[in-house]
């Protein structure tokens, strides 16, 4: 078994890359369409690309930093659910650099191709099998929320998007994601990446005039107080109050 060495690797930024994920008869299909490497590293190292959610991994061959054969219109049938697809890109010595990580890119969320529109969910989510009469919570256990919905739920998507769901639910969905983003930030610090999924809840809660660097220095209370503020901006921003009762009007 090979033994990776972390010593001195480079990073691979991800604006450095054109990542995406579409889906095709049900499959995930991965396009890693462009690709620019940091400089100085070996012609011959070998570079691997690696889809993976959770114990899930598929492992790509993508050539040589001198030859690269990106994967493009790769299917990845292991993956049910493409929202929760992440990907790492891996540059790895051969010869008398074998086994050495010469560079990585890590945690990167493709952009999701709707028709020919890329977007990225702020949060994913998958059906889980094991919640009882619960419909839905939010799992931190990962490296960034993700939405878990009642598999017994036929259509968990379209319950996700409901009025009910976005009006009612998804306010206290976004109180936990950032609750998740206070605590974070509390143990990494701010994120080094602008791609990460840390990165961009930061960026998120900045539009809705709460900045979560700041909460590190407030008492309890006080971020508590913060985040209210910043779900009520997002109730505020998105009309949810009168959705909802456009909704139960147009049920009466």
């Amino acid at each position: 078994m090979i033994r990776l060495n972390f010593t001195g690797r480079k990073r691979i930024a991800r604006s450095h890359m054109q990542l995406a994920l579409r889906v095709e008869g049900g499959v995930p299909v991965l396009d890693l369409s462009a690709l620019s490497l940091p400089r100085d590293l070996p012609a011959e190292a070998e570079v691997i690309v690696e889809a993976y959610e959770r114990t899930t991994v598929s492992r790509i061959s993508a050539g040589t930093v001198g030859s690269l054969d990106l994967p493009i219109g790769h299917p990845l049938p292991e993956f049910g659910v493409p929202d929760l697809v992440k990907v790492r890109v891996k540059v790895v010595g051969t010869g008398d650099e074998g086994g050495l990580l010469l560079a990585q890119a890590d945690r990167l969320r493709p952009s999701l191709e709707h028709g020919s529109v890329p977007t990225r969910s702020m949060i994913p989510a998958r059906p889980d099998d094991g919640m009882g009469q619960t419909m839905w919570r939010v799992s931190v256990e990962d490296e960034a929320p993700i939405l878990l919905v009642n598999s017994a739920i036929d259509d968990w998507r379209g319950f996700t998007v409901s009025p009910a769901f976005q009006t009612l639910v998804l306010p206290e969905v976004l109180r936990r994601c950032l609750e998740w983003v206070d605590v974070t930030l509390a143990i990494e610090g701010e994120p080094e990446e602008t791609d990460s999924d840390l990165a961009l809840w930061v960026t998120f809660a900045r539009q809705l005039g709460q900045d979560p660097l700041e909460w590190q220095g407030m008492d309890e209370v006080e971020r508590a107080e913060a985040i209210t503020e910043a779900v009520a901006a997002f109730a505020r921003s998105k009309r949810l109050l009168d959705q909802f009762l456009s909704t139960v009007e147009d049920q009466d």
